[in-house]
This record gives C-alpha cells, sequence and structure tokens, in this order.
C-alpha cells in the first residue's frame, strides 16, 4: 500500500501542469532547502542535516538551475533548463556529480501554449491532448522503442477542475483511478485512488489556511488510518518555510526548511 501511494504521488506530482490552470510566478531569485531527518534523543528530536538543494531562477521567474547535494556538501546532481520567448520550458538536462551529462529531455508546445510533447534522448516520449479550454484530456507515454508503455485519460466539472485521472495499460486495460474533490474555493480537498478491480487503493485529504495555503497532507490506508501526515508553515510573502513529516504513530521523522533570496 505504502508503496502504491507514494508511486501515485510521485504521478501526481509530474501532473501538476494538469491541475494548475497557468503557471505559477515566483517572487524571489534563490530558493534553498535543507532537509533534516529526525533522531531521538533522551525522547527529545534532534535535527541532523540530511541534504540540500538550490533553485535558481531568473527574472521572469522561470526556474533555471535546480542544484542537489549530500550532507557533507558534496554534489548528487544539477539540473539545468532553458525556455523560449513565451516562457514555456524547451530543454532541461540534467548532470552527474561529476558533471557529466546524464539525460537531456525537450519539449513541445501547440499555438496556444500548452504542451503537446516531451521527448528524452533516449528516445521515451509522452506526449499530451487538451480541450478547447486548455485542459489536458490524454497523456500517452512511449517506451525508447516507441511502444505504447501507458495512457491516462483526464476529466473535469464545469469550474475546470480535475475530478477524474483514469491510467491505462499498454493492452488498454485499467490499471487505475482517482477521484478528486474540492472546496468553494476551488482547493482540493480530497484525493481517492482506487485498483484496477474498482477495490480501494488509499485516501489523500488536504487542509489549508484562510490565504489558500495548503497546511496539511494525510494519508490514509484502507481502514481510514493514518500512513502519513505532512504539516506546512509559510511566511508573510506566502512562500513555505517549513515541511514537517510525522509517521502513523504521528511521530515526526522528518523536517525540510525553505530559505529564499529576494
Amino acid at each position: 500500500m505504502k508503496k502504491l501511494i507514494t508511486l501515485i504521488i510521485f504521478i501526481f506530482i509530474l501532473s501538476g501542469l494538469v491541475l494548475a490552470k497557468e503557471k505559477k510566478r515566483v517572487n524571489y531569485k534563490k530558493r534553498i532547502v535543507s532537509g533534516y531527518k529526525i533522531e531521538y534523543k533522551l525522547g527529545k528530536p534532534v535535527k541532523k542535516l540530511n541534504g540540500k538543494s538550490i533553485y535558481k531562477y531568473d527574472s521572469k521567474g522561470n526556474n533555471i538551475e535546480d542544484s542537489s547535494y549530500k550532507s557533507d556538501g558534496s554534489m548528487i546532481q544539477k539540473i539545468k533548463f532553458e525556455y523560449d520567448s513565451k516562457n514555456n520550458i524547451i530543454k532541461h538536462a540534467t548532470y552527474k556529480s561529476d558533471g557529466s551529462l546524464y539525460r537531456k529531455d525537450k519539449y513541445k508546445y501547440d499555438n496556444k501554449g500548452n504542451m503537446i510533447e516531451k521527448v528524452s534522448d533516449s528516445g521515451c516520449c509522452n506526449r499530451y491532448k487538451y480541450n478547447n479550454k486548455g485542459n489536458m484530456i490524454e497523456s500517452t507515454m512511449y517506451n525508447s522503442d516507441k511502444s505504447l508503455l501507458n495512457k491516462g485519460k483526464y476529466k473535469y466539472d464545469n469550474k475546470e477542475n480535475m475530478i477524474e485521472y483514469i491510467s491505462y495499460k499498454s493492452d488498454g486495460s485499467p490499471e487505475m483511478k482517482n477521484k478528486y474533490k474540492y472546496d468553494n474555493k476551488q482547493n482540493i480537498i480530497e484525493w481517492v485512488i482506487y485498483k484496477s478491480d474498482g477495490s480501494l487503493a488509499g485516501k489523500i485529504k488536504f487542509k489549508y489556511d484562510s490565504k489558500g495555503n495548503n497546511i496539511e497532507y494525510t494519508e490514509y490506508d484502507l481502514d481510514e488510518s493514518i500512513v502519513k501526515k505532512i504539516k506546512y508553515k509559510y511566511e508573510s510573502k506566502g512562500n513555505i518555510i517549513e515541511e514537517a513529516k510525522y509517521n502513523s504513530e504521528n511521530k515526526l521523522k522528518s523536517i525540510s526548511e525553505w530559505k529564499y533570496e529576494y
């Protein structure tokens, strides 16, 4: 169950462009995220640095470089992004710690600015289709040999909120179904995951503050017991400054802290 939820979360993050109506422009030049694992000594939580990530942005708010580091300061990898005149990402390259190229992805768009294709140097390819309102309705992933890997289809309500996502295997059979609920401010408040046979796989709920910031994320197992909880804190400009992860026993396991350069 936990592995399934983790996989779905990964897919959800990668599909962020489906939920976002427009690209968010940041109000800072650099974002530094320090991750700490929590060790308990004499019953008290003690932070131990686990790693650090640095994100850089240009004057238009585009993310131009991501670098991740181990706790000893040595680099893990670096990612660089390139954009067109309309601020659409057109290329992103991942480099290993020694500076050698690991992977390169290129992106294509239609005349409405919708991303329609992502191609990696390995030959793997993702293609996307949209409705007349610019909402993604289909995503298709191919293997490097051009054979079909999987396909996803999306449905929306009359407020353009995504309410259903179904993934299909290469043979056309359903793999899993995701359904979403929203509050009256269009914030997603519940995400339910079903297996291919229609049985429940898990549930995720979200809470927000009065400014619409997501302050709590909770994963539930089949019996409604809590699997994991994440709590978020924000500064006055609306940028996140802390992410605290708790296990099923509500015990703090890790903390990530955000700092910004404006």
